[in-house]
């Protein structure tokens, strides 16, 4: 006889979506699945081996203070909190909320005919720290 999980979740049909089998120590989510901390922490989610070392490290924290552009002065040039002209030579860089694509706001960059003209962030990475870049698809 094989023994049943200690939890499981099923849906109408009877298929499983979610078991913890304790007798193994396995857990099977089948489908998508999300989980969602209570709030911002470096230590959101994590996968670890038997040593308590994280082989899966996942931070809810962005690097980036106000990366959605959502605060701030609207429409006054150069006031887009950490942000810089990469140039120099751009026209503006402003929190404006006329064109946003997500949320009510977005930054404007006005650039010339200059080539490679655009806005920079700088930020100082601290030594012996893994960071990894993400980007949300359009």
């Amino acid at each position: 006889m094989t023994p049943l999980p200690a939890f499981q979740v099923q849906n109408a049909a009877g298929g499983n979506l979610f078991n913890i089998d304790s007798t193994n120590s396995n857990i099977t989510v089948n489908g998508a699945g999300s989980f969602i901390n209570s709030s911002n922490a470096v230590t959101a989610f994590r996968l670890q081996n038997a040593g308590g070392v994280n082989n899966l490290s996942v931070t809810t924290l962005n690097l980036i203070p106000n990366a959605s552009f959502e605060t701030g002065v609207l429409n006054t040039d150069n006031t887009v909190t950490g942000w810089a002209k990469k140039l120099g030579s751009e026209t503006s860089i402003k929190t404006q909320n006329s064109n946003a694509q997500y949320g009510v706001n977005s930054m404007e960059v006005v650039t010339t005919t200059t080539a490679q003209e655009g806005v920079k962030y700088n930020y100082t990475f601290a030594p012996s720290t893994q960071y990894t870049s993400v980007s949300t698809p359009n």
